[in-house]
């Protein structure tokens, strides 16, 4: 029927393109509201580009925006926000106004303090519902603030009775929800008999009259299809089946063409242990499914089921039974916009292959690939051509997310990605609610679990291609069985090997030598040419660290290696334990170059007063054996980010002064070329620097410039 009013507008407003254009404000408005209610999203979209195209400071057309941008096929909530920031203030205040960005810095919004914020929504859905005991994404916010407050007080375990008045919170926003799941008001005093206390029940305003709001015919449309799913989303968390299951058969009733009515009904149908009704719901989706998607389902290479015993054998049969008590494999995954198919393809897979007990489970999705792992677990997400390894033990950590794509399950892919921060390890419980929308309470768990991971990298060259060498500390521990250390170098993006046993490469069964974070472990690694990253990471029974990084080439016309810090540089004639002539990794506190013994820090932080020792190559041509060269070396104030090159320039030209300045005369005398400075810091100042050394080649007038960032105390 409203199908036929758009039509019967467009009839009424011209046919032409000249007409339209002669179309008034008002008219467009009023075929934009009819088409949200249809989610015609494109007529919506078209006319709204007209209305502002016309009208740049029109709120209806800002209010439309922003609206196709929450609700639309393509969501895409910065452009949202912009939309809603251009409103003229006194239209701010407008019922939809506020509803729209609520929802938008609810679902979409970021923040340092996860707890605080969803604490302030929750006040402001709450004011918004006093004033508009009607607003349906008022009503929605509190209803889901409140069931992720309820799930983190109960620890993940909530009872189904507790969680009664909470699907009620959340179906007040939902058009006729009372009727659909025959709720009963009542039902939810019998409280939490097994859990904590719960803390009173914060009720919605005007439930009936909310009720009603989502009843009229304005507020089907989009709005109708997308609370009937945040319904079953709920109803799901809270293992309320009979609910999930009447709220799929109303899905199916208004959507009988949509496939996540029957996904729904099958799934509850399957969770209350009919499987012929889950298999017959969820064979009969697969006839509206395309026919990629259906690919996905059927095809038992992309939907995997399988075990494998070694990846467990170190792993007890209490420590696994511990790990299942903690862990419902339906919530190792985003519980946001991808709920559904999350578990939808894993309950697929449960009917056509049967469950694991533990092994690998997941499903392969184009444009890459999830696994996960129950026991020890593991998640390995391709996106596109690059890789990103995750591996831990009894919790989940999520770290150094790519850039390069959008990964498989991510709701929202206009987020800055979570990549790795500088040196260090980034916030895993940002990662995961901005990437993955995971279990916040997981994720809050993993990163207690973190602990500091203090690393630096630097390159040589060889002749069969370059060396890598990582300094690395974390806090000392005196509890057994000591740290497993995973090291490996790859292509930046690359896949692992096949025969490169990840965790084997330097994995100790004992424990380690008791040592402090200033005395460093040590990993001297020869790799290809090709490779481009490194990652290293530890575990022990106090959690998991992890560092990665860019294995850098050799730079500039005089090939020169990375700067190491250290902390002394001694010359010996022998040949050090850990010399580049090793076909695999090694460890330990020094490293040995060319004739030179090396103690590097992991930290680039140092005393004032105490001197820093600087070893550096070059790698000159055997032409340039015997020719003058000039070295120089500065420490400038600032950090590697700032533009400190007209100031370098300025202080290797000897028109300014530096906090320290070294300059001499030498000569290229093999290849590679070693060298070490020592610089007195006694007059250096508290504060951040740059280390920047210089190499000339006086004939040619090549210059090479390398720098490292540190710290004086």
């Amino acid at each position: 029927m409203r199908r036929l009013k758009i039509i019967l507008l467009l009839t009424v407003f011209g046919h032409t393109v000249l007409f339209a254009q002669s179309m008034t404000r008002s008219e467009r408005v009023s075929i934009v509201t009819e088409a949200i209610k249809v989610a015609d999203w494109d007529l919506a979209a078209f006319q709204t580009d007209e209305i502002l195209s016309r009208w740049p400071k029109d709120p209806d057309g800002l209010l439309f925006l922003a609206e196709i941008s929450l609700f639309g096929p393509v969501v895409d909530p910065p452009v949202a926000k912009r939309a809603l920031r251009r409103l003229p203030k006194s239209e701010r205040s407008r019922l939809r106004a506020v509803e729209l960005d609520l929802w938008r810095d609810y679902r979409y919004g970021s923040g340092l303090f996860p707890t605080a914020k969803l604490f302030a929504l929750e006040k402001r859905a709450l004011n918004l519902l006093e004033a508009h005991p009607e607003s349906v994404l008022g009503n929605l916010t509190v209803g889901m603030i409140k069931l992720e407050d309820y799930r983190r007080e109960h620890n993940r375990f909530i009872g189904r009775s507790s969680l009664q008045k909470v699907i009620h919170q959340v179906t007040v926003s939902l058009a006729g929800t009372s009727s659909l799941v025959g709720y009963q008001p009542e039902e939810a005093a019998t409280g939490n008999t097994h859990g904590p206390q719960m803390r009173p029940e914060i009720e919605s305003a005007a439930r009936e009259d909310a009720l009603h709001y989502l009843f009229t015919a304005s507020m089907s449309g989009n709005m109708r299809e997308f609370t009937l799913r945040m319904l079953a989303e709920a109803s799901l968390r809270a293992k309320s089946f009979e609910y999930s299951r009447s709220s799929g058969e109303e899905f199916i009733k208004d959507y009988p063409d949509k496939v996540l009515g029957y996904q729904i009904v099958g799934m509850s149908h399957y969770f209350q242990g009919d499987h012929k009704s889950a298999t017959k719901s969820l064979n009969h989706s697969l006839t509206l499914m395309d026919d990629e998607t259906r690919w996905v389902f059927t095809n038992p290479q992309m939907v995997t089921s399988t075990s494998r015993k070694g990846e467990f054998e170190e792993a007890d049969a209490a420590q696994t039974e511990d790990f299942w008590a903690g862990m419902d494999y339906l919530w190792s995954t985003p519980d946001n916009e991808r709920l559904v198919e999350h578990q939808v393809r894993t309950v697929a897979a449960d009917l056509m292959w049967g469950r694991p007990s533990h092994g690998y489970r997941g499903w392969e999705t184009r444009p890459g690939e999830v696994y996960i792992r129950y026991g020890l677990p593991l998640i390995q997400v391709q996106i596109g051509s690059s890789y990103v390894l995750h591996y831990g033990f009894r919790y989940w950590v999520f770290t150094d997310i790519m850039k390069y794509g959008t990964p498989i399950f991510h709701s929202n892919p206009n987020m800055v990605p979570c990549h790795l921060r500088g040196r260090g390890v980034p916030d895993f419980s940002k990662c995961s609610k901005e990437w993955f929308r995971d279990d916040p309470e997981r994720s809050q768990h993993a990163d207690r679990l973190r602990f500091e991971l203090n690393a630096m990298i630097s390159t040589f060259k060889t002749t069969t291609g370059k060396e890598v060498v990582v300094a690395y500390c974390f806090p000392e521990t005196d509890q057994p069985p000591g740290h497993n250390v995973a090291f490996f170098v790859r292509k930046q993006g690359g896949p692992v090997p096949e025969n490169y046993r990840l965790l084997d490469i330097l994995r100790r069964k004992k424990h380690w030598s008791e040592m402090p974070c200033d005395v460093p472990h040590v990993i001297v690694h020869p790799t290809e040419d090709g490779n481009q990253q490194i990652s290293l990471e530890i575990e022990d029974i106090r959690g998991f660290a992890a560092f990665r990084d860019k294995v850098s080439d050799p730079i500039g016309p005089i090939a020169v290696s990375s700067l190491v810090l250290a902390t002394l540089v001694e010359e010996s004639d022998e040949i050090g334990e850990f010399d580049a002539n090793t076909n695999a990794a090694t460890t330990g506190t020094s490293f040995s170059r060319n004739g030179h013994t090396i103690y590097p820090v992991a930290v680039p932080s140092f005393d004032r007063g105490s001197p820093i020792y600087l070893y550096f190559e070059s790698y000159p041509e055997q032409q340039y054996f015997g020719s003058d060269i000039m070295i120089q070396a500065a420490l400038v104030s600032g950090t590697l980010e700032d533009d400190l090159m007209p100031t370098l320039g300025r202080i290797f030209g000897r028109r300014e002064s530096a906090a320290v300045s070294v300059e001499f005369d030498d000569q290229f005398h093999s290849n590679p070329d070693s060298r070490y400075l020592i610089l007195e810091t006694e007059e250096v100042r508290s504060g951040t620097y740059v280390l920047a050394v210089r190499i000339t080649h006086k004939e040619t007038g090549a210059q090479t410039l390398v720098r490292r960032q540190i710290e004086v105390n």
